[in-house]
């Protein structure tokens, strides 16, 4: 299944739209497509299904598909959902939040959790117009669960 996840940083940073015309589900984004096949999951099945498909499928590929290496993001081997931060790519952060996917892998080029670099960004971005939806983002994603390092 980790074929269905080729490309997936840039089905993310793209917000490439799901245009496959095969029968089935549509999508807005590629990747979510990209996701519930990887996963092996329709959004026919109940939410309680599809997310624990798509939880163990995350925990699986997290290490290897689910990483981005992009001269636009500053942490080689970092997990897709800090490239989605660093983009503010918000339909993602929502859908991975939505997922419930586990937030608090920890990086090991950087050693952050998500929630220690929205942080680290949001503090850099003091005063800018980024500011806000990072600080945001940290909101949403410490009510989802998300930890800092120091709190695994």
């Amino acid at each position: 299944m980790a074929a269905k996840l080729d490309q997936f940083c840039s089905s993310v940073g793209g917000m490439e739209p799901d245009d496959e015309v095969a029968a089935g589900p549509k999508f807005r984004y590629y990747y979510q497509r990209q996701v519930f096949e990887a996963s092996c999951t329709n959004p026919s099945e109940s939410v309680e299904i599809r997310n624990g498909k798509i939880r163990e499928m995350w925990k699986r590929f997290e290490n290897k598909e689910l990483v981005c290496n992009n001269l636009q993001f500053d942490v080689v081997n970092g997990s897709v959902i800090k490239y989605a931060v660093a983009k503010l790519i918000d339909p993602f952060i929502r859908d991975v939040i939505r997922w419930e996917v586990d937030l608090n892998r920890v990086d090991q080029t950087d050693q952050r959790t998500v929630l220690d670099y929205v942080q680290q960004r949001a503090d850099r971005a003091k005063g800018m117009a980024t500011e806000k939806p990072l600080r945001h983002y940290y909101d949403i994603l410490r009510q989802a669960g998300a930890r800092h390092s120091h709190e695994l």
